[in-house]
């Protein structure tokens, strides 16, 4: 089974092949389970591998934080009296 491995110390992925790391999850590599592990277990608790599906998982619980914040931003600017058109000019009501 392939896994993701996240570093805490980096505050992000492995890149393929320990290629350095990254903050963007299409960017991070796929390991087998039983490398993943080796790599954690040298790590002494700073890396441990991630299921895709939780790492999926959390992402889409991400978008879905990023959302909620973006749409509570643009009810307090409407009741400033702050609004945007469709290309993004701000306007002035």
């Amino acid at each position: 089974m392939k896994v993701l491995i996240w570093s805490k110390e980096h505050n992000a992925w492995w890149r393929a092949n320990s290629q350095g790391y990254a903050t963007n999850l299409a960017c991070a590599g796929l390991y087998e389970r039983a490398e993943a592990d080796s790599i954690a277990s040298d790590s002494h608790g700073r890396d441990y591998p991630v299921s895709l599906e939780k790492a999926f998982c959390d992402l889409q619980q991400q978008a879905w934080n990023a959302d909620m914040a973006m749409s509570k931003a643009s009810r307090q600017l409407q009741e400033i009296g702050v609004t945007f058109d469709e290309t993004g000019v701000r306007r002035r009501t």
